[in-house]
């Protein structure tokens, strides 16, 4: 299966590519989604580790923040919205994408380490070449 299939945007953060979504590759499991961040965002808080203030849930310069962004302007991922589930990468695990992601492309694209949504019930598995490789 190629990465192309499963829907994958890039994900923003103050102008430059910080992560990508898509679908989870599961055949039981193509309504939800997993994140890959190649920088540091909290899943809620913002980049400093704490929460903006006591009237908002997440920080927008989270990793809530950030695909809430890309839900609002993509009309494919509004799904996304709190009725659907997408998870969540460990902060302190950065991947990294063969050749950089500003020069990325879902076609060719290579992820180092393995992607491993388990914790939730979703694919661990590698991206090489563009290619879902293993976990299926």
């Amino acid at each position: 299966m190629r990465l192309t299939e499963l829907d994958p945007h890039w994900l923003m953060f103050e102008g430059h590519r910080v992560g990508f979504i898509f679908r989870c590759p599961l055949p039981n499991k193509r309504t939800e989604w997993q994140t890959c961040f190649v920088e540091k965002f909290y899943l809620f808080k913002g980049r400093n580790g704490t929460y903006p203030s006591d009237d908002i849930a997440w920080a927008p310069d989270s990793q809530s923040g950030i695909v809430h962004t890309v839900q609002t302007d993509l009309p494919d991922l509004r799904e996304i919205g709190d009725s659907c589930n997408w998870q969540s990468c460990n902060p302190d695990c950065q991947w990294t994408i063969e050749g950089g992601i500003a020069n990325a492309s879902f076609e060719t694209m290579s992820v180092q380490p393995s992607l491993d949504g388990s914790k939730g019930g979703n694919w661990h598995g590698h991206i090489t070449n563009g290619e879902i490789v293993g976990g299926l």
